[in-house]
């Protein structure tokens, strides 16, 4: 008898060419902790006037639908350009920059996920995020989750792929973190040294393109605008109670930029934020904490000439040693 345990169970990507094209994997990636498939084909009981006290005789399968579908794990420096893509490509390079958008789409990378162990394995044809959260808590690595998108679900296959190198992986943890907040004209420039954990949401209000005519989605649009949300948890000493003094009174508008570095990589989050502090004199195991909601707010005018910082709302910076993500 062969049982199979979900340690069996293993994780690889290849580079798409376009929408609903498959695409074999050339690479197996690392730190993944967490995964659910889920059929996209979709079925309906045809319920219907028959003269009978019955649920239905007959039964459609009208579209194909990716959703129950996530994945998740630990945030490593050299691979999570891959996960961040599915929420938006970023040119190739040492430096990869996400950019919310702000007056067109922007178009998620498109791959091929293939998932399972020798007994079984399925594919999500051009994956896409359709959300990306990230948290991290003193002590701890940085995690991150995923609900996903795509073409469809398919039975599909392992390739005999090596899994990178540990020397060649480098796992972000909490204390790579450096917190700063700032007023909106500045960015990175006051650091909040007392940050005990955080997270944070990126919801691109990502819906699928439907057109009669096929069974499957003809793609993917964001819709009205992307969403970020999170919360920095700060012990409460003079600073931090003198920012959830001023969130109180009402000035609410900061940049934040939450900043992880090891040996030369990065990975870093910049956000238009407004704020807000739900609860004060809040306590977590004992302790005075300042609980720092935030949401995503436009930094300046896009409509104008730039004259903030940022000059749009979010922006994620990945700094490696790879240029070439499929090379």
């Amino acid at each position: 008898m062969t049982n199979y345990i979900s340690n069996q169970r293993v994780v690889q990507m290849g580079e798409g060419v376009d929408w609903e094209t498959n695409a074999a994997p050339t690479i197996e990636l690392s730190g993944i902790d967490s995964v659910t498939i889920s059929p996209s084909i979709q079925t309906e009981i045809v319920r219907a006037y028959r003269g009978g006290i019955m649920p239905g005789r007959d039964f459609i399968e009208p579209r194909h639908e990716v959703d129950g579908c996530s994945i998740g794990g630990f945030a490593i420096y050299e691979q999570i350009p891959y996960w961040i893509n599915l929420l938006q490509f970023a040119a190739e390079g040492l430096t990869r920059n996400w950019v919310a958008p702000t007056t067109a789409q922007l178009d998620p990378d498109l791959t091929t996920l293939v998932v399972g162990h020798a007994g079984a394995a399925y594919g999500i044809t051009s994956p896409v995020a359709k959300n990306l959260s990230f948290s991290w808590n003193w002590g701890e690595p940085l995690k991150w989750s995923m609900d996903l998108m795509g073409y469809n679900v398919v039975d599909d296959a392992l390739v005999a792929l090596a899994e990178t190198a540990t020397a060649s992986l480098t796992y972000i943890t909490a204390c790579q973190a450096t917190t700063y907040i700032d007023i909106v004209t500045k960015l990175g420039d006051t650091e909040a040294t007392n940050v005990m954990s955080g997270n944070i949401n990126i919801n691109p209000n990502r819906k699928y393109l439907r057109r009669s005519g096929s069974c499957y989605p003809a793609g993917v649009y964001d819709s009205p605008y992307w969403d970020v949300t999170g919360n920095l948890i700060l012990e409460a000493d003079a600073a931090s109670i003198a920012l959830a003094d001023a969130v109180a009174a009402g000035g609410t508008r900061q940049m934040i930029r939450v900043a992880f570095a090891s040996g030369g990589l990065s990975l870093t989050f910049d956000i238009a934020a407004l704020l807000r502090v739900p609860s004060l004199l809040k306590d977590e195991d004992g302790l005075e904490v300042v609980d720092l909601q935030f949401e995503l707010i436009e930094e300046g005018d896009f409509t104008s000439v730039p004259t903030g910082e940022m000059d749009g709302t979010f922006e994620i910076t990945s700094v490696t040693t790879d240029a070439d993500l499929w090379a």
